[in-house]
C-alpha cells in the first residue's frame, strides 16, 4: 500500500508541474490571442486558435507522464540495470529545464511580443527537448516516446515562429 501511495503521489505530481506549466504560459497567451496574436501576418499553416488549448492540455499530460516513468523505473535501479542514476537525474534537469523554457517561451511571445528572441529562445527549447528524450530513452523507452508528440508540435511551433518573423 505504502509504495501505491509513492507511486500516486509521483505521479500527481509530474502531472500537476507539468500541467502547472501550461497554466503560467496561459496567462499571457490566451489575453494576446484576439489581440496582437491576430494582427500578426500568419501563415497559412496556422492552426485555429481553439486547438492550442486542447492540444497542449494533452502535451503536458503526456510529458509528466512521461517524466514520472523515469523516475519511478530510476527509483527502482539495482545493480543489473542498464542505466544508472546519473541518467535518471540529468533526464530529471532536463524535464525541469524544457518545462521552464517552454514557460518562457510563452511570455517572450505573447507576454512581450518579441517574435525574433522567441524564436532563438524556441530553437533552444527544443533542443533541450531532444536532449531529454535521449536522456528519458537510456532509462524508459515508455517515458521518451512520450515526448515524441511534444518534439513534434515544438518543431512546428518553431517553424510558425519562424514564419511569422519573416512575415512581420
Amino acid at each position: 500500500m505504502h509504495k501505491f501511495l509513492n507511486a500516486f503521489i509521483a505521479l500527481a505530481f509530474f502531472l500537476l508541474i507539468s500541467e502547472v506549466a501550461g497554466v503560467i504560459g496561459s496567462f499571457v497567451t490566451i489575453p494576446a490571442l484576439p489581440g496582437w496574436y491576430d494582427h500578426l501576418i500568419l501563415p497559412t499553416f496556422s492552426p485555429p486558435h481553439f486547438i492550442f488549448g486542447q492540444l497542449w492540455m494533452a502535451l503536458y499530460f503526456m510529458t509528466g507522464l512521461g517524466a514520472f516513468f523515469v523516475y519511478r523505473k530510476g527509483k527502482n535501479i539495482h545493480r543489473y540495470a542498464h542505466y544508472k542514476q546519473k541518467d535518471v537525474k540529468i533526464g530529471m534537469i532536463l524535464f525541469g529545464v524544457q518545462l521552464a523554457l517552454n514557460v518562457l517561451w510563452s511570455f517572450i511571445f505573447f507576454g512581450w511580443h518579441l517574435p525574433v528572441l522567441a524564436l532563438v529562445e524556441i530553437v533552444i527549447l527544443w533542443l533541450v527537448i531532444a536532449l531529454t528524450i535521449r536522456h528519458f530513452f537510456k532509462v524508459s523507452e515508455t517515458g521518451a516516446f512520450l515526448l515524441i508528440p511534444y518534439f513534434l508540435w515544438v518543431t512546428y511551433a518553431v517553424l510558425l515562429n519562424c514564419a511569422i518573423v519573416v512575415l512581420n
